[in-house]
C-alpha cells in the first residue's frame, strides 16, 4: 500500500506515515478475517496498540523531502497474536487452509531432466535431511 504524509519535518511525516500504514494494513487483515458486525468490537485497535500484532514492515520506493514522507508498504501480522487478540475481544474469524502440496526438485541439464539423480545437490541435500 501507498503512503504520503506531510507534517513539521521528514521524520514526524514517515512516523504519520508508518502508523497510517499499519492501521489500513490491519484494516484491511480485518476485513478478510472477521464478520462485519464483530469488526465494532476490535475498532479501538489503533495506532501503537498495533505494535505487538505487527511482525514485519518492508518499505519500498521510499522518497522524503524536509516535510513529507512517501513510500510503499508492505506490512505483515503475527498470526498467533492476531488470533489471541480476536479470541480476547470475542470475535469469531475465519481462517481457510491450503491442501498439502508436494514440489519436487527437477534438475534439468545437457543430459536431460532428473530426479534424484546421482550426485545432484538436491539428492545430496535430501540424504543429509533424512540421516
Amino acid at each position: 500500500m501507498s503512503v504520503d504524509r506531510v507534517s513539521e519535518s521528514a521524520d514526524r511525516a514517515r512516523d504519520l506515515a508508518l502508523s497510517d500504514g499499519r492501521d489500513t494494513a490491519f484494516s484491511l487483515l480485518l476485513d478478510r478475517l472477521v464478520l462485519r458486525k464483530d469488526l465494532s468490537k476490535i475498532s479501538s485497535i489503533r495506532g501503537e496498540k498495533l505494535y505487538p500484532l505487527v511482525a514485519s514492515i518492508e518499505i519500498q520506493n521510499e522518497r522524503n523531502s524536509r516535510v513529507r514522507y512517501i513510500a510503499t508498504l508492505k506490512v505483515g501480522f503475527s498470526e498467533k497474536n492476531v488470533r489471541r487478540l480476536l479470541r480476547d475481544f470475542g470475535v469469531g474469524f475465519s481462517e481457510t487452509f491450503s491442501k498439502p502440496i508436494l514440489i519436487l526438485p527437477v534438475l534439468q541439464d545437457h543430459r536431460g531432466t532428473f530426479l534424484w539423480d546421482q550426485g545432484s545437490g538436491w539428492l545430496k541435500a535430501w540424504e543429509e535431511l533424512v540421516r
